[in-house]
């Protein structure tokens, strides 16, 4: 019969990342499986990562460089997409007058240009 305390870290799916000030490597466990993977390809690639320890509930520690770290909020984090959302967008129009005010102002193409000499 399983403990009480084996049970609980039989599911522990906790992943976490430390590191102390001043520190040029990083130490993390890993619990996802896909995480894992993809720790264990970069491992066989770049002698910067560093697998420490394999555990026995299946999370493994590794250590890295402490620059690999990036974080990326992503675009739909943004404060201002809130505000944004609750205003309607505005469709830009341009009257007639504005228009062929536009049209008088461009300038003409070679075609329409008539040249005289």
């Amino acid at each position: 019969m399983k403990r009480k305390k084996d049970i609980i870290t039989d599911k522990c799916v906790e992943n976490a990342i430390e590191w102390i000030d001043g520190d040029k490597y990083v130490y993390a466990t890993i619990t996802t499986k896909s995480l894992k993977k993809r720790i264990y390809q970069i491992a066989k690639i770049n002698s910067l990562l560093e697998i420490v320890v394999e555990n026995k509930d299946e999370s493994i520690l590794v250590k890295f460089p402490l620059k690999w770290i990036k974080i990326n909020p992503g675009k739909g984090n943004k404060k201002e997409q809130d505000n944004d959302e609750e205003k309607p967008r505005k469709k830009r129009t341009l009257s007639p007058e504005h228009l062929a005010k536009m049209q008088a102002g461009r300038k003409k193409s070679n075609k329409e240009r008539i040249i005289l000499w």
